[in-house]
């Protein structure tokens, strides 16, 4: 395990520790338990034989046996709770299924979710930088049912003492731009502090621990980086991160095109007759609907959205505007025809 300096130490909770299980398990739904180390909640929480295998960010190794289960929470139902003593990295091994995330928060502010299940016998984790412990309580809960929560691990440190970590890995760019002289840039989002890297199939770099990197292309024309790989966060070890740039082209958006009938329950709005657009500027892009959904080719910008043959119906709020953002791969829209509300007579 690491090796934690005066000014740092690391504190451990785990659904295998019986005593606080035994906590947990007892309280009744919205009834405060307190556990060992300074962790309290409140129930219901069941306790569940469930295995499975973790690798800590310092490469220490973690094996379960079992885990806290629970539904829903909030703040004072079926979560897991505690008071930062100072600036820490809180993670949380756990499993989730699609629909049914795990949340972290620090009062109420959310720092982190996830649906993630556990793979090939090992556990995925959720991390939150607490670098603000005044802010309030850590908060672990969930937002429906069946979540299992293996451990709860929290790894203080002194926010005073600059350090930097080593954070590499491949840049994957398949595109035919010139990129002789291009650098990757990594942005510090809490003070603007830039760190460069040049372009090529691998890339290092040192950057300050517990910050949140912005990272970019420059000297390069036509190119970004994609949206899953433009942001990184670098907590307490060094860290391998693949990079991914792509052209700045027109991306295909599809989406659902739902129609939601008040007064009919039959003989409503033909999906055949909709003519959807999307305006930016000038230019107008009509949109193809088949089987209710929708695909359009459009380069990155904002649109305006409007629907032709939709008599008596409206698009909501929400599917009127729309901004496909360079770096996308994967971009969607939905809309939403609704039908218009009739005054009363």
């Amino acid at each position: 395990m690491h090796d934690l300096s005066a000014a740092e130490k690391r504190v451990v909770w785990t659904a295998d520790d019986a005593e606080i299980t035994r906590a947990a398990v007892s309280a009744a739904d919205g009834e405060r338990f307190d556990a060992p180390r300074g962790l309290y909640g409140y129930g219901e929480w069941s306790e569940r034989a469930f295995g499975a295998k973790y690798i800590h960010t310092d490469g220490g190794q973690f094996v379960f046996s079992r885990s806290w289960r629970s539904g829903s929470g909030n703040p004072n139902r079926r979560c897991m709770r505690f008071t930062p003593e100072g600036a820490c990295i809180v993670t949380v091994v756990y499993g989730a299924k699609p629909g049914r995330p795990l949340f972290i928060y620090q009062g109420d502010t959310l720092l982190a979710g996830g649906t993630d299940e556990p793979r090939d016998g090992f556990a995925p984790s959720l991390a939150a930088n607490i670098e603000e412990p005044f802010r309030g309580d850590v908060i672990i809960r969930g937002g429906a049912s069946d979540k299992d929560v293996f451990a709860i691990i929290v790894d203080y440190y002194d926010p005073a003492e600059i350090v930097y970590h080593r954070v590499s890995g491949r840049i994957k760019y398949n595109g035919g731009a010139d990129m002789s002289g291009a650098e990757i840039v990594f942005r510090d989002m809490k003070d603007g502090g830039e760190y460069k890297a040049p372009f090529g199939g691998e890339y290092a770099v040192r950057l300050r621990r517990s910050r949140r990197y912005e990272v970019s292309v420059r000297n390069a024309d036509g190119v970004c980086v994609t949206l899953d790989t433009r942001y990184i966060r670098l907590d307490m070890n060094d860290l391998c991160a693949d990079i991914e740039i792509c052209d700045i082209a027109p991306r295909i958006v599809e989406g659902d095109v739902v129609i939601h009938e008040i007064y009919r329950s039959t003989g409503g709005l033909d999906m055949d007759n909709i003519k959807l657009y999307f305006v930016s500027g000038d230019n107008k892009y009509r949109a193809d609907i088949d089987g209710g959904r929708l695909k359009i080719s459009l380069m990155p910008g904002k649109y305006r959205i409007y629907a032709e043959g939709i008599d008596g119906y409206s698009l909501s709020d929400l599917s009127t505007l729309y901004e496909l953002e360079a770096g996308d791969t994967r971009p969607f829209k939905n809309i939403l025809i609704k039908e218009n509300i009739r005054k009363s007579e």
